[in-house]
């Protein structure tokens, strides 16, 4: 894997072959001399000397001698209490601890051991390679998305040459048109004035003058239109250059940043001190994460506007060019449609089938609702071959699940008519649950910033219907009739948002359709395809590609955000089996589609 960080395999971690040597804490504590350490108190975590070793021993505590004592100490001091060292770790709270910290913070905690003993084992050896791997991968991700940028950059310098010579080039034309059309109003005169006086000579005359005094206007209305066109078009792309100039910066930041901490970590690596090496992990792991978030909105703002250059259509016979107003226009047009392809990456056991939904709560975590089972399954570690998982019992029927936050989600349960917001703890523990009650049985839901988005379906009346609510639950609006009054839809069970939260799509389960329309109820398209049957979950990619999974016709569907089909990316022959639930994760460019049966297939994105 080409990367601008080495990989280390756990087989280069050396310790240091010089043994330390150890001092006895309690004089370093209450006499502040240094004796050499004679043994070690398991129960009291500390190196004593001769002497206090006496003491300990008497009071029944577990020794060790010399010789079979810890040989690997921290000499960092704790950067809450300067007089006291780092000597612990806390499994429960993923932190270091001197004594002190251990009293005051960690009582109550059940996985706090000693740090010598943490270290001793190769365990770190692994989650050093798994970390410099993902550093790998976090490095091979941004050289990527500096080469789109570069990409974008040569685009639209190139795009105000091209415009520019397009505009020349209509130019002539209408010129030509309009000659023409000149010419041919002198033929007709001339032919009547074969049949009139010297006074119709006088009159062809006045005509000329005026036609070409009507000519060099024109041209002059042309000229200044160009010049017009030339400066949008101008100021469009230098608004464009500014945001990647922008972005490039941010990302060689990153870069910079992934090298040292890579340096550090090898540092501490080669230095043989396997505590300092511990704490180097652990921060250079807060540090990959902060910065593939900060990658995850370079990805978002990477975008270049596509304009064109468009003449309006005039009809020569009745209008003449010259009394027409608007010669050229240039507009943003939609975003070309790039396809996508997807190539089996793994499989994920999960022992549920059935209807569900799914989201993404974090690059490592996938939350699975599953409807028959009555279960929200969390899906820790999914970077991992071996994911962990965690399975919370609802006692109500649930169906569909949104992100709101890094930390919280929200569950429609149908038959209850409520949405459930659930907040998480670091380690995935539920530490709070509220709940919305909602007018009808609601089905798909999504969030966009401070409001929810959420389907409800009556289906005695065979009709469905959209709500826009806050976060208390009161209605803000109600998405269900077209421009004609008429139901919009029958049975929508699932919806989605466009990565900018202008859009909302919506998969209507009885009518075979995905719908796109705006806030205000606006329907900008609607999309119906025969290859299409029993739509389900559906998602968009941060380039506004939407993803639906087919059901009934076994397959998922790539269409563009104005819901053109682009392609169908996945059939029944590339390892699906009846999808119904789909996530896109943007760090990694992968699809994780849930299965009918009891497994979640992984796919990664490319662009064509």
């Amino acid at each position: 894997m080409a990367s601008n960080v080495e990989n280390v395999s756990a087989s280069q971690l050396r310790v240091s072959s010089e043994m330390q040597e150890m001092f006895c804490e309690e004089c370093e504590q209450y006499s502040t001399e240094y004796k050499p350490a004679e043994g070690y108190c398991v129960d009291c975590c500390m190196y004593l000397c001769e002497v206090s070793l006496l003491y300990h021993k008497g009071q029944q505590h577990n020794i060790q001698d010399k010789y079979t004592m810890p040989q690997d100490s921290c000499s960092e001091k704790c950067s809450a209490h300067s007089n006291k060292r780092i000597k612990f770790y806390c499994e429960n709270c993923e932190e270091i601890a001197c004594s002190e910290c251990k009293k005051t913070h960690h009582q109550n905690c059940l996985d706090v051991s000693d740090l010598a003993a943490v270290v001793k084992g190769d365990e770190q050896a692994k989650e050093l390679e798994d970390l410099l791997e993902d550093m790998g991968e976090l490095s091979e991700d941004l050289e990527n998305t500096k080469k789109e940028i570069k990409s974008n950059v040569e685009y639209i310098a190139s795009q105000e040459t091209i415009e520019k010579l397009k505009i020349s080039n209509q130019n002539a034309k209408r010129v030509a048109d309009y000659s023409k059309l000149q010419e041919e109003i002198i033929e007709n005169f001339d032919k009547q004035m074969e049949e009139t006086t010297a006074n119709m000579k006088r009159e062809r005359q006045k005509l000329v003058e005026k036609l070409s005094e009507e000519m060099r206007k024109f041209q002059e209305k042309l000229d200044n239109a160009e010049k017009d066109l030339t400066k949008a078009c101008k100021s469009l792309t230098t608004s464009d250059q500014t945001n990647l100039d922008s972005l490039m910066e941010k990302t060689l930041t990153i870069i910079d940043e992934l090298k040292i901490s890579s340096a550090n970590l090898k540092g501490e690596e080669n230095s043989g001190k396997k505590c300092h090496l511990f704490i180097a992990i652990k921060n250079a792991k807060h540090k990959t994460r902060n910065l593939r978030n900060s990658l995850s909105e370079i990805k978002k703002e990477n975008r270049i506007k596509y304009n064109s250059t468009e003449q309006p259509q005039t009809n020569q016979t009745n209008q003449t060019p010259e009394s027409n107003t608007s010669h050229f226009s240039y507009e943003e047009t939609p975003e070309p449609r790039k396809e996508t392809t997807a190539a089996f990456y793994s499989s994920i056991e999960t022992h549920y089938s059935g209807f569900q939904t799914s989201c993404l709560l974090s690059v490592n975590t996938l939350t699975v609702a599953y409807s028959e089972a009555n279960s929200l399954l969390l899906v820790q570690d999914i970077m991992q071959k071996k994911p962990a998982f965690q399975t919370i019992y609802m006692f109500s029927k649930l169906w569909a699940i949104t992100k709101v936050k890094d930390n919280k989600v929200a569950v429609t349960l149908p038959n209850e008519g409520t949405i459930r917001l659930i907040t998480f703890s670091n380690s995935m523990t539920v530490t709070n649950s509220d709940d919305i009650k909602v007018k009808g049985r609601c089905y798909g839901i999504s969030c966009s910033n401070d409001y929810l988005i959420v389907s409800t379906v009556s289906h005695f009346f065979h009709s469905g219907k959209v709500q826009i609510l806050d976060m208390s639950g009161n209605v803000l609006k109600v998405l269900d009739k077209d421009c004609n009054n008429k139901a919009l839809f029958s049975n929508p069970l699932y919806l989605a948002l466009s990565p900018d939260n202008e859009t909302i799509y919506v998969s209507d389960w009885d009518k075979n359709t995905v719908t796109c329309l705006t806030f205000d109820g606006k329907i900008k398209a609607i999309y119906k395809d025969n290859q299409l049957l029993g739509p389900c979950q559906l998602t968009t990619d941060e380039l506004g590609s939407v993803y639906v999974c087919g059901r009934l016709s076994n397959n998922v569907h790539q269409l563009s955000p104005l819901l053109n089909k682009v392609k169908i990316l996945l059939d029944g022959s590339e390892e699906l089996a009846y999808p119904v639930s789909v996530s896109h994760c943007m760090n990694k460019n992968r699809l994780y589609l849930g299965m009918w049966s009891n497994n979640i297939k992984v796919f990664n994105l490319s662009q064509v």
